[in-house]
């Protein structure tokens, strides 16, 4: 009878295995479709959490990469701005400071160059001009002769010497041509409209101011600065005014006499306009690259410049093509129907199974009973044996919601009555408290799942639906445990820090560790 009962018990096993094939089949059939009707190069929906974290690095990559690409672009641009000096020459050819600004370089690097700056501050008015003078002990009579000249600094106290070519007031514009070109600077690039159309500066949202620290003036900043000194202000474009035919741009980077006569770039570097000292409340104005570009073509001279619209296209040529997706032919879908069906056929095969089983076993012991021949019975007390459960597994405890596979089991002794502990291949690596429900966790082995997913997890959350299917994994390294986040969709905790999936991290006792808003404590 014994070996029918084998017998049986092996069929139920292959039936089991049977059905268990069929349907891993056709969920694998199943799967396989689905993946079929997707899109090449579209995720499919079993990585959908791997390609939300895709695609959030690759939103920061370019971020980060945009970023540094607009500072590659402003540092560039500081290469173009320079200092230049209204200053008063002694009769030994020595320069003294009267006043300083910052100034735009343009031109040609192989040829001649021009610098633009604010005409109010290198214009001194009669009574700063003899104050200054006579600061520097030069006579009344040669007060009146005394004429003022223009340097630009090319390296520490290294300068060239600088003439005024044209200048206008409306503007507060000022044009000096360069006696010798600055080979350790960079020439900058207008943007500008060609129509003169103002709406063109709409495009530009971020604006940046350019000069220098501090305001250069007689006995109280007499310096030369590098362009390594050249400093920005952040701002926004707020406006452009017409005023007739000058046009302004309204801006709020502060600007002040330390980079007046500087210009005001884009995020990309080039020139909208030139600084001036009119203001308005945190409003500033800049003479607008349009109505600098017009007054330079009328002058004839050679410089850079660029077009609203070229930019556009050269931004629109840079983009990649966008890639035509190519369909993967769909594959039949298998029915609904055939599944239900094979999962029924399979519940009526184990309960008839089951069914003989019992009727085999129950025959069995009555054969049995009609054979054994009566055992005399001493009238010493017996004893039950005690399930004996290992220390940490909270048996008595365990959530209906919640399942620990693997737990430890226990051996009754019949002879003495006493409980004996089954040998265990576990390891001790401490256990997380549960704070839902003061849940006891041990931690067995060296890699020991916890999510919702009972198949594949040590231990499976059912009651949380923020958990992802394989959420974290709790590693025992010699006599140290760590914790790793698994790529879950709603992250993993550790003192309130999230943790970088894939990157594990050491446990303590008494570090709280949570799994979305599932809260553990770690106890060893």
């Amino acid at each position: 009878m014994n070996k029918k009962i084998v017998a049986m018990l092996t069929a139920t096993v292959v039936a089991l295995g049977i059905m268990t094939t069929n349907y891993s089949s056709i969920a694998y059939a199943a799967e396989a479709t689905e993946a079929t009707e997707q899109v090449e190069g579209e995720a499919p929906v079993s990585d959908e959490m791997q390609s939300e974290e895709a695609s959030e690095a690759s939103e920061v990559e370019e971020e980060t990469a945009k970023d540094e690409k607009e500072m590659d672009n402003i540092d560039r641009a500081k290469n173009g701005v320079v200092q230049i000096n209204c200053v008063y020459k002694t009769s030994d050819n020595i320069s003294h400071i009267l006043r300083g600004a910052s100034g735009i370089l343009i031109g040609e690097a192989d040829g001649t160059e021009y610098v633009l700056t604010s005409l109010a501050l290198m214009t001194p008015d009669d009574e700063t001009k003899n104050s200054f003078l006579t600061a520097l002990g030069v006579s009344a009579d040669d007060r009146e002769r005394a004429t003022l000249s223009y340097e630009v600094v090319i390296e520490n106290d290294m300068t060239t010497e600088a003439s005024l070519v044209n200048s206008s007031i409306d503007l507060d514009l000022a044009v000096f041509k360069l006696s010798q070109s600055l080979y350790n600077r960079t020439p900058m690039t207008f943007l500008y409209s060609a129509d003169n159309n103002k709406s063109d500066y709409n495009s530009v949202s971020s604006a940046y101011a350019l000069g220098f620290p501090d305001a250069i003036v007689f006995e109280t900043n007499e310096v030369y600065y590098s362009n390594d000194r050249v400093n920005k202000t952040s701002g926004q474009i707020c406006n452009i005014i017409a005023e007739g035919d000058t046009q302004w741009v309204e801006h709020t980077a502060q600007v002040g006499e330390n980079n007046a006569g500087g210009p005001i770039i884009t995020e990309d570097g080039y020139v909208i306009g030139m600084n001036t000292l009119r203001a308005e409340g945190n409003y500033y104005y800049a003479t607008s690259s349009n109505t600098i570009v017009k007054a330079l073509n009328g002058m004839g001279l050679a410089f850079s410049s660029k077009t609203f619209a070229d930019l556009q296209a050269e931004i629109e040529a840079d983009k990649p093509a966008p890639v035509e997706p190519q369909v993967i032919e769909k594959q039949e879908k298998i029915p609904v129907w055939v599944i239900v069906m094979t999962i029924v056929l399979a519940v009526v095969v184990i309960v008839l199974v089951v069914v003989v089983i019992i009727i085999l076993v129950k025959g069995n012991k009555s054969n049995a009973a009609k054979k054994e021949e009566p055992v005399k019975v001493s009238p010493t007390a017996q004893y039950r044996a005690q399930s004996t459960v290992p220390a940490g597994f909270a048996g008595d405890s365990t959530s209906s919601d919640t399942t620990v596979l693997g737990a430890g089991t226990s051996v009754s002794d019949s002879m003495t009555g006493t409980n004996m502990a089954a040998p265990s291949q576990q390891l001790n690596g401490g256990y997380l408290e549960r704070t839902k429900n003061n849940d006891n966790i041990a931690i067995t082995k060296t890699n020991f799942c916890i999510g919702k997913d009972d198949l594949h997890c040590d231990y499976c959350i059912r009651d949380n639906n923020t958990i992802s299917r394989q959420h974290a994994v709790f590693t025992i390294k010699g006599n140290s445990v760590f914790v790793e986040d698994n790529h879950s969709k709603n992250g993993t905790f550790l003192n309130d820090v999230m943790l970088v999936a894939g990157q594990p991290q050491e446990l303590r006792v008494g570090d709280v560790i949570k799994l979305s808003n599932e809260e553990f404590v770690y106890r060893k």
